[in-house]
């Protein structure tokens, strides 16, 4: 059997796998939010990103992760 995470509508490159535009967000969106609705202040799907994309900058404790968005501008 043949396995693979790559949809119709990806294909691939020499540098990797290319995705159409904005399919990280889309697919955030399809994630349960377990969160109640009092307090909530950010978009689940905002949330998701930037903590994936702090992720993969290589932010892994909790407080990193929150002051990541910081770090990345410049002056």
């Amino acid at each position: 059997m043949e396995y693979s995470t790559i949809e119709r509508c990806q294909g691939e490159s020499e540098n990797g796998i290319i995705y159409k535009m904005r399919s990280l967000y889309n697919r955030f969106e399809h994630i349960s939010d377990p969160r109640k609705s009092q307090g909530k202040r950010y978009s689940r799907v905002n949330l998701l990103v930037l903590i994936f994309l702090a992720k993969i900058s290589g932010q892994d404790k909790p407080v990193e992760i929150a002051d990541w968005q910081g770090t990345t501008q410049t002056n």
